[in-house]
């Protein structure tokens, strides 16, 4: 107990080494958070803001993460639709800074999400057929529904026969 120290400097020491070891593993709790973020569905500004909220906590222990290591956790858990960006940062000569990273990630992030837009609209065009407004019998849809249509009455009463003599016109239920 700080109290029963008799100095003010055993009493720093005594705090200290208690609270050292809450440090330390708050620390590495921190760290092991870091190394095991992924981002998932995560926008990059999101998965970026998620990061930074661990390395600023990090940071208030006294053990900060520099850019490099920061750069290296981000480009292995940004996932596949980022790797032509990845290596191309990976590809340059000079070390690229975490604010640059960031933005050509955030400029990748934009040109597939206009990608996906552009694909969606497409894919609902492609599949889009308007109805035809006429209801004429020349017409090949119209012939073509009214045989289908046709079919399946004639179907469904092959596979469900009303028998006629076990009910009467006021009763449709089956009988056993």
């Amino acid at each position: 107990m700080v109290a029963l120290l008799s100095t003010s400097h055993a009493a720093w020491k005594s705090l200290e080494k208690r609270y050292a070891s809450q440090s330390k593993t708050c620390i590495l709790q921190l760290k092991n958070q870091l190394h095991n973020t992924k981002r998932g569905d995560l926008s990059i500004s999101d998965f970026v803001d998620k990061i930074t909220h661990i390395v600023d906590n990090l940071a208030l222990t006294g053990k900060p993460d520099d850019d490099d290591d920061l750069i290296t956790i981000i480009m292995n858990n940004v996932g596949l639709a980022y790797e032509v960006t990845v290596n191309s940062a990976q590809a340059q000569d000079t070390s690229i800074s975490l604010d640059d990273f960031i933005g050509l990630l955030l400029s990748t992030e934009m040109q597939l999400n206009e990608q996906n837009s552009v694909l969606s609209e497409s894919i609902a065009t492609t599949f889009y057929a308007p109805q035809s407004k006429t209801n004429s019998s020349h017409d090949r849809g119209s012939f073509n529904s009214q045989r289908s249509s046709q079919n399946h009455q004639r179907l469904a009463r092959s596979l469900n026969p009303s028998p006629q003599s076990n009910s009467s016109p006021s009763d449709n239920r089956q009988k056993c």
